[in-house]
């Protein structure tokens, strides 16, 4: 892959894999990590051809260092404690469209929305962020994550039916 084209990529694609590696973390430090990680990964790929729809294949390489990062974590936690992080930097947040945002909910309901959002299962998580945050289609979902659509759909139910739980006191 030659520097212009990357460059390209970073400045179409930048903020929105940034974004969705904020969400996904929850941690600033670790999103700036996973974010230069895909786009090395990108680069590293000898045999890379232009995708289709690069967002997709750049998201569906995050997950996969996500997750491989996430099981690493798991097996050091094993062999050492960690220490834990601050409240703040465990809920750290950023939004591409932050005025825009700010002018449809206040910000005590968006602090609410992602809380509940940070508690849900990894696997819930990762799939309401696709489907939410960057309009993927169910079947785009399912691809990426290599679950059966059913799997999917199933997914975004228990996710909807939690969130809604915990946000009742904001529901009118």
């Amino acid at each position: 892959m030659n520097k212009q084209l990357l460059e390209h990529y970073i400045e179409a694609y930048g903020t929105d894999i940034y974004s969705f590696c904020i969400r996904l973390t929850q941690n600033r430090e670790l999103a700036e990590e996973l974010y230069q990680d895909t786009f090395l990964a990108m680069c590293e790929k000898e045999d890379w051809k232009e995708e289709e729809n690069v967002k997709s294949y750049l998201l569906g390489i995050t997950i996969k260092l996500w997750q491989n990062r996430k099981r690493k974590f798991a097996w050091r936690k094993r062999i050492a404690a960690e220490i834990p992080l601050s409240k703040e930097q465990g809920l750290e947040a950023f939004s591409a469209d932050e005025n825009l945002e700010q002018h449809m909910v206040s910000k005590e309901e968006q602090e609410a929305v992602w809380k509940a959002v940070y508690k849900l299962p990894e696997q819930l998580r990762i799939v309401i962020l696709l489907y939410y945050m960057e309009d993927f289609k169910v079947a785009e979902i399912a691809e990426k994550l290599s679950l059966s659509i059913s799997n999917v759909k199933s997914k975004l139910m228990r996710a909807r039916r939690y969130l809604k739980q915990e946000l009742e006191d904001f529901i009118i």
